[in-house]
C-alpha cells in the first residue's frame, strides 16, 4: 500500500540519523495473533533481509501468496490466483532494504518485496498457525469485530 511505503521512506530518513537495523512493518487491513517476538528473534537467528509472517491459505485468493523452497521465500506475488502459503501482512525488516527504496511512491507488495527476492536477498518465511482476518473494508472488518464479540462477549 502507498501508505505502508510512504512510511518507509520516511523511516529511510529517520534510519539515515540513527543506528536503527531492524524494524518491524504491519499492515493495517488485516489482524493475525501470533507471538510477534518469535518472529523477531527468528529474522534475528537467520539474519534476514527481510522475514515475512506467512500463514497455510484457508482458500483465498484476495492475499499475497507465497512459494517456500529451502525454507527461503523464493516467489510473492500479490493477489494472483491461489497458493498454499499466504502473506499474513507482518514483517520485519533489516536497514539493508533502503538501498532498494528509491522514491516515496512504490508498493511494498508489488514493487519492493518482489524485488528483493528476485536481487536473492536472504527472505525467510516466519510459519505461523494463525488465522489471518481481513479487515480492510467497513463490512470485512464489522464481520471480524462481530464475531469475536460472539467469541469474547464484548
Amino acid at each position: 500500500t502507498m501508505i505502508t511505503t510512504s512510511s518507509l521512506f520516511y523511516r529511510k530518513i529517520i534510519n539515515s540519523k540513527k543506528e536503527l537495523n531492524k524494524f518491524i512493518v504491519i499492515n493495517g487491513d488485516s489482524f493475525c495473533n501470533f507471538e510477534l517476538l518469535n518472529m523477531v528473534n527468528y529474522h534475528f537467528k537467520n539474519n534476514s533481509s527481510l522475514t515475512i509472517a506467512v500463514s497455510k491459505n484457508d482458500g483465498r485468493n484476495d492475499a499475497g501468496n507465497i512459494s517456500i523452497a529451502d525454507n527461503k521465500i523464493k516467489n510473492f506475488s500479490e493477489k494472483k490466483g491461489e497458493s498454499i502459503y499466504i502473506n499474513a501482512g507482518v514483517y520485519v525488516f533489516d536497514s539493508i532494504i533502503f538501498k532498494y527504496v528509491k522514491s516515496k511512491k512504490f508498493s511494498l507488495e508489488y514493487d519492493l518485496i518482489p524485488n528483493l527476492i528476485s536481487l536473492d536477498n536472504i527472505v525467510f518465511p516466519f510459519l505461523t498457525n494463525a488465522s489471518i482476518f481481513d479487515i480492510g473494508t467497513p463490512e470485512r472488518y464489522l464481520k471480524v469485530k462481530n464475531s469475536f464479540n460472539n467469541i469474547f462477549n464484548w
